[in-house]
């Protein structure tokens, strides 16, 4: 057999985290705050896609959660280079997160085909009240139930997608990638829990 080789061409992927409790202590107090009172927290709703009743922005936590998050966007940039085709000048630009919120998603509800604003996005999952498995108990070619899923093209130009079985291992994990990535949520059907989550969006700003 002749020598060969494989090469794949290049693409932007994303990047999984996997924080510990201590570290989102200071993000899940203010969550704590707000869902002890929805009434008193600032809706979000109308800037979302989602078909979600509950969704409230962030603030207490907000520069908690850019301090905590700039190292990994960082590590994104040394693999994929996607920031500076962007902006070339980024790093004299400098990145901050720009908005944050809070979801509260309950059986039923979902999140359809949507993009974010901004340069880079992140999900993190608090509290997911199911299993993966004993959502997608049915013989199906795409178990879905409760699963994350992001949108993105091959190389041959097909539109493709890749799922994420979120569940009670899903806890405490981030997902961070592009915010032009379009993405949807799934609606899961076995508990009566919230599952919650948070999101936000990086964008360039001027730095003195």
């Amino acid at each position: 057999m002749a020598e060969f080789f494989h090469k794949g061409f290049p693409n932007f992927g994303y990047m999984i985290v996997k924080f510990s409790e201590e570290e989102l202590q200071p993000v899940k107090k203010e969550i704590d705050k707000i869902q002890q009172n929805f009434t008193q927290a600032i809706k979000y709703k109308e800037n979302l896609a989602g078909q979600i009743q509950h969704e409230y922005q962030l603030f207490d936590c907000s520069d908690y959660l850019n301090n905590l998050i700039i190292p990994y966007i960082q590590e994104y940039e040394k693999e994929y280079k996607f920031i500076s085709l962007v902006n070339l000048n980024w790093k004299e630009k400098g990145l901050c997160l720009k908005q944050a919120w809070v979801n509260f998603q309950k059986k039923y509800e979902f999140n359809p085909w949507h993009d974010h604003s901004g340069v880079m996005s992140f999900v993190i999952w608090i509290s997911v009240p199911y299993s993966f498995y004993k959502e997608n108990t049915e013989i199906t070619s795409m178990p879905t139930k409760g699963a994350f899923s992001l949108l993105y093209n091959t190389s041959i130009g097909k539109l493709s997608s890749i799922e994420f079985p979120v569940d009670k291992s899903y806890e405490n994990t981030m997902l961070l990638f592009p915010s032009n990535f379009m993405h949807q949520v799934f609606p899961f059907y076995t508990s009566n829990k919230y599952r919650i989550s948070v999101s936000g969006n990086f964008w360039f700003i001027d730095l003195p």
